[in-house]
């Protein structure tokens, strides 16, 4: 998988990257623990799984959703080292929101 460019993001919230596929790769914070330690989780859609990649508000809107609700999309998320090589699987068949 190659990457793009990074099309969307928001300092300590999210960062969005498009793929070659025309896909996505989501890469959101989260603040865990009881220090409240930032860690970055990295979540596949496909080309249809984002319907509006462009719109902050929608962005912000579904990582929040992601954070609280991480067990509904749970199944996307891909390693970091996935991500930085380019080594995933995607189900097309199970992409929606």
């Amino acid at each position: 998988m190659n990457y793009i460019n990074r099309i969307s993001f928001n300092p300590w919230d999210y960062t969005l990257y498009q793929i070659i596929d025309g896909g996505f790769v989501l890469k959101i914070v989260f603040s865990e623990g009881v220090y409240k330690v930032d860690i970055e989780r990295y979540f596949l859609f496909t080309a249809n799984g984002i319907i509006t990649p462009l719109d902050a508000e929608y962005m912000k809107a579904l990582s929040e959703n992601i954070r609280c609700d991480y067990a509904r999309f749970q199944l996307r998320e891909i390693t970091k080292g996935q991500f930085q090589t380019g080594f995933v699987i995607v189900d097309k068949d199970n992409d929606s929101v």
